[in-house]
């Protein structure tokens, strides 16, 4: 608070809270064109262009004749020049639906690139010595950290949806463990890892792995506990990202999952436009379990996170009573219509 007003709480809702989505994965996992779908599912909630500040000479051009969106390029994207960049995207009228950050990996390598040319402004004529710059490597990060800590406080404050691309890399370190009765540190594989400081990483409300030709297909587990640490799916979005009914087979990231996670920063809640949604699923749910899935796998994405997991376990809790083997078929359609 400012001029010395008081400081006052007040109830906590779901009204235009940040958005931040990480899209991490090594080159034709299909980051860039996954991002613009999400950004353009974000433009049927929030209409505005949508903005990608490209750091990688302007490869998302590629996919301009796909999905329309105004770029800028910007190379060396210090955490300093970015946060302008950002500034610029967020600022300009008209207000965009969402920005793209592809890829905010090479704010990483900028940092570690000023800190080389901080030691060696710092030792002058003795920066070839591997001593003195491992001794003053501490003192060297004084002058450029701070910069990314104001990039990220300036992140931690947009109300705009923000879609930032991540490269990944394998990783292998020694990591130390006991055998019999002795410590060794066996190279140990870390699985696909994101060139990101943790700070931007954590950010992120959600957070996936496009391996390898995934084809904007996301993973969630890779079975490495190094590589699903910085992973994130959480309860929230995950009827956005479930597997169809019936199958083994995910779908790629699209725009409706897009649509939905901005009706869901905005706090938007069941409304009558949904009613008759409402309506024909409890009509399906009473033609059975089978019958029931089948129907609820065709539909968008946007009204199955609208309807919430408790009228949807409702719903299946109905659908089974009518499959049940006793047979009351008339009692279970008063106990549907009634639950749902």
């Amino acid at each position: 608070m400012s001029n010395g007003e008081p400081m006052r709480f007040e109830p906590a809702t779901l009204q235009n809270v940040p958005l931040m989505l990480g899209l991490s994965g090594p080159p034709g996992g299909g980051k860039t064109l996954s991002a613009l779908k999400l950004a353009k599912g974000i433009q049927v909630v929030r209409p505005g262009p949508i903005r990608v500040i490209d750091t990688e000479g302007g490869r998302s051009r590629k996919y301009s004749d796909q999905i329309a969106f105004n770029i800028l390029e910007l190379d060396h994207p210090r955490a300093d020049k970015l946060e302008a960049a950002l500034d610029a995207a967020l600022n300009q009228e008209p207000t965009p639906a969402a920005v793209i950050i592809d890829t905010l990996s090479d704010e990483h390598e900028e940092l570690l690139e000023a800190h080389r040319l901080e030691i060696n402004r710092m030792l002058g004529d003795d920066a070839n010595d591997l001593k003195a710059r491992e001794r003053v490597s501490m003192a060297g990060w004084a002058r450029v950290k701070p910069l990314r800590r104001q990039l990220r406080n300036y992140m931690m404050r947009v109300r705009v949806p923000l879609i930032c691309n991540f490269r990944a890399e394998e990783k292998t370190k020694p990591v130390e463990q006991e055998k019999n009765g002795r410590k060794i540190a066996p190279p140990t594989n870390l699985g696909w890892q994101p060139i990101a400081p943790v700070q931007f990483v954590h950010l992120m409300d959600l957070f996936c792995l496009l391996p390898l030709r995934a084809n904007g297909v996301p993973t969630w587990t890779t079975g490495n506990d190094y590589a699903d640490f910085a992973l994130k799916l959480p309860e929230f979005f995950k009827p956005l990202f479930e597997l169809p009914h019936g199958t083994n087979e995910a779908h790629p990231i699209n725009e409706a999952q897009g649509t939905a996670m901005a009706l869901w920063a905005r706090g938007q809640q069941w409304g009558p436009e949904h009613d008759s949604f409402l309506i024909e699923a409890q009509s399906q749910a009473l033609n059975g379990y089978a019958t029931f899935g089948a129907w609820w796998a065709r539909q968008d994405r946007e009204y199955r996170v609208m309807l919430g997991p408790e009228r949807f376990e409702q719903l299946k809790a109905a659908a089974r009573a009518v499959d049940n083997p006793n047979g009351h078929k008339a009692e279970h359609r008063q106990e549907a219509n009634h639950e749902a």
